[in-house]
């Protein structure tokens, strides 16, 4: 692996004290995110590491994130260094709104959609309506309860339909599976992503995700967690978020500050 100053007719590096190593590795991730790595050799003593967090003297939107220098076999060491930073050849630019940062180029994003149980006085058919669970289940138009058969707790919490429901396939149901959704979104930024609103609903979708609206009334996406790295000088930033069931999140909790 190491080139042998004596025998080549190549000149070390100015920058770096030694000889570039074939193998180099250049890369842009998705968000647009650039990662260099190099190795370079000499005879032992005549390398030194580069200043943390130095630019790359050629690419200099690239910051020094490691660097290291090994013993090699003989009287040689081994120095590999690694940059990162915003990659100028993405072909995007900067966008903006629905994020808690500020994206460089364009986002990635994921939609996970699942269900989970949930207790059946919160499904949006329940009542209102002879066509509702509760109009059918009572007999009545829906806009009240028979306590026989919407059976409550002494609190008032809902419990179970009884045997006494006037449609047998409603009879003993407490619960339904609720479709629910979440999603993520990662970029790249110049800024560190506000973390403030971790905890709180949005008044309207993040970008990218699918509108509340077209999913079902009441329904409101949740942030839960914001992860991001520094990498060089920019940031890679994953926002999560979470969809409530059709009565929203409680505004006295997770209320968001932010139009």
């Amino acid at each position: 692996m190491a080139l042998k100053p004596d025998n080549s007719t190549q000149s070390p590096d100015s920058n770096f004290g030694g000889f570039l190593q074939a193998g180099s590795t250049d890369s842009v991730n998705d968000v647009g995110i650039r990662t260099l790595r190099q190795s370079y050799v000499n005879i032992s003593g005549r390398m030194q590491l580069p200043v943390a967090r130095s630019r790359h003297p050629k690419f200099t939107d690239l910051i020094l994130e490691s660097a290291t220098i090994t013993q090699q076999k003989g009287d040689y060491e081994l120095l590999q260094v690694t940059y990162e930073g915003e990659s100028r050849g993405a072909s995007s630019v900067t966008i903006g709104g629905g994020t808690e940062g500020t994206p460089l180029f364009e986002t990635v994003s994921s939609l996970s959609r699942s269900t989970s149980q949930q207790p059946l006085d919160t499904h949006p058919n329940f009542d209102g309506d002879a066509e509702s669970i509760v109009g059918a289940a009572c007999g009545n138009d829906g806009q009240s309860e028979d306590p026989d058969i919407i059976i409550r707790d002494a609190d008032g919490a809902f419990q179970r339909i009884s045997d006494k429901a006037k449609v047998e396939n409603l009879r003993g149901a407490s619960s339904y599976l609720a479709p629910g959704a979440e999603y993520s979104i990662r970029y790249a930024s110049e800024s560190e992503p506000d973390i403030s609103n971790i905890g709180r609903s949005r008044t309207g979708s993040p970008k990218g995700a699918p509108a509340v609206s077209g999913i079902g009334p009441g329904n409101a996406w949740l942030l839960t967690a914001i992860d991001f790295t520094q990498r060089g000088e920019i940031y890679e930033v994953t926002e999560r978020y979470l969809l409530s069931d059709t009565k929203g999140w409680n505004d006295q909790i997770y209320f968001y500050p932010k139009s």
